[in-house]
């Protein structure tokens, strides 16, 4: 399964939203930063983590020479050893590389068919949640977004974020309609921080697949390593985002465009570890 998170303007909460997803999903999963504004993960929940080799950039770089799942795993992080099954690929280094990236795409989309992990229990490959920034940018992923079983729109249910939402959500979904043939793809992901109900976004043709509770203290641990210790797995916050995460892999097996395994793998387990995330 291919998830992309992408937002309207502002700061919704789609990089803290794809991390707390894919700390709380049901099967092996890589998060890909494709911000092209510039990834804040390694300043953030990595904590300055060394990724001068592991990052999108480097990736991109590698396609010159061709692209397969290997060179993927090789620049890739574990933010859960020894398992190695939640993975990320930290995005770009700076704001100023998202144009040199639309050539990855589609090599990068093969290559991702591909990577697996190395346990039996998962032969399947590993389903991707990416972080595309806002989807205003000039050097939005399109790509990925188009290939996706599901977008998701992060939206917080307050009037400045709905409005600022509805006509960028009208717009994709239009153009997905157009390009894929697929509208029905684009759902929401709302943060529940304001009065607006889901059924009123709903309303104004917001269709919310998911939901996760607004706490700023869990936000700042994801996005900021602060006070690690008062996130615990049983938290509000992170059984929110284990509801949503499951709800959004039901919602792409239900309109029936999950992605289906690919021949081939390569062991996850090659990935570069992050001790003591």
């Amino acid at each position: 399964m291919l998830l992309c998170l992408t937002s309207a303007k502002g700061s919704p909460g789609v990089t803290t939203t794809a991390l707390a997803l894919t700390l709380t999903w049901p099967r092996p999963v890589l998060l890909v930063e494709a911000d092209p504004a510039g990834g804040d993960l390694r300043s953030g929940f990595l904590q300055g983590a060394d990724t001068a080799h592991r990052n999108l950039l480097e990736v991109a770089h590698t396609v010159r020479h061709g692209l397969d799942a290997a060179d993927i795993a090789a620049r890739c992080l574990a933010l859960d050893p020894p398992e190695r099954t939640r993975l990320v690929l930290p995005g770009l280094p700076g704001p100023f590389h998202g144009a040199g990236l639309r050539a990855l795409w589609p090599r990068f989309l093969d290559a991702l068919a591909h990577l697996k992990v190395r346990d039996p229990v998962w032969p399947a490959p590993v389903d991707v949640v990416v972080d595309c920034g806002r989807m205003d940018h000039p050097h939005m992923p399109w790509r990925l977004v188009e290939a996706a079983d599901v977008v998701a729109v992060v939206v917080r249910t307050t009037l400045r974020s709905v409005l600022a939402a509805q006509p960028h959500v009208e717009h994709l979904r239009a153009t997905l309609g157009q390009v894929t043939g697929r509208p029905a793809a684009l759902v929401a992901a709302a943060i529940t921080e304001g009065s607006y109900s889901v059924g009123e976004l709903r309303a104004v043709g917001v269709d919310v697949a998911a939901t996760l509770p607004h706490d700023p203290v869990a936000a700042r641990v994801l996005s900021e390593r602060a006070g690690r210790r008062g996130l615990s797995a049983r938290s509000q916050f992170l059984r929110g985002a284990r509801t949503a995460a499951a709800a959004l892999r039901e919602r792409a097996a239900r309109t029936g465009h999950a992605t289906g395994p690919a021949p081939g793998g390569v062991a996850a387990g090659e990935v570069a570890r992050v001790h003591g995330l």
